[in-house]
């Protein structure tokens, strides 16, 4: 159904990296065994700037799943959907972008981060977000989404360099009801972006 999947049949995106037809795409590609197999009407045009990252998930409540793609020199985010295009506003550069079910409503939130350690959240059905900087973060460099304390919400997970050091943190974002700390996290001993 629309807001349970039984079997999740995850696909392949990827954003060109050269402008074809006058614009850049990002293409979406079916696991096929060891191969992969372009998926019919599985492009989108995201316009005439480099995509500088690209995530996918169920970003707009309604199947198929969608995209959405970080454009280089624009604060805004391109949600792609076989149903219509949007564009959040965030503020500011992102550099990378994840998508991930952080508040468990059965639809994926944007999550992205800049390269000053700023983050923003975003909900594209509202077409809202929240932003926040990463305490202490004086670069941001990767941002991915996954359930790593086992409470059965998604935390995002930047990569970032605080106080001279890589570290991988997470945001805790229901801190202020579960009683979690909002950070938690560490040195990394290699830049793993």
């Amino acid at each position: 159904g629309p807001l349970y999947v039984f079997f999740d049949d995850e696909e392949i995106l990827a954003a060109d990296d050269t402008m074809v037809d006058d614009a850049y795409w990002v293409d979406g590609y079916l696991p096929d065994g060891s191969s992969l197999e372009y998926m019919e009407d599985g492009s989108w045009n995201a316009g005439t700037s480099r995509v500088l990252d690209v995530a996918g998930g169920n970003l707009l409540g309604t199947r198929p799943d969608g995209a959405v793609s970080a454009i280089q020199g624009s604060a805004t985010l391109k949600v792609l959907h076989k149903h219509g295009n949007k564009a959040l506003d965030i503020g500011f550069q992102p550099i990378a972008v994840a998508a991930g079910d952080i508040d468990q409503d059965s639809i994926d939130e944007i999550i992205a981060i800049g390269a000053n350690g700023q983050y923003a959240i975003c909900d594209a059905v509202e077409e809202t977000c929240v932003n926040d900087v990463i305490d202490n973060a004086t670069d941001g460099y990767d941002v991915t989404v996954g359930d790593i304390d086992g409470d059965n919400s998604e935390e995002p997970i930047f990569l970032v360099e605080r106080g001279g050091d890589n570290q991988i943190v997470a945001l805790n974002p229901d801190y202020e009801v579960s009683g979690e700390p909002k950070w938690v996290g560490g040195p990394s001993d290699e830049y793993m972006a």
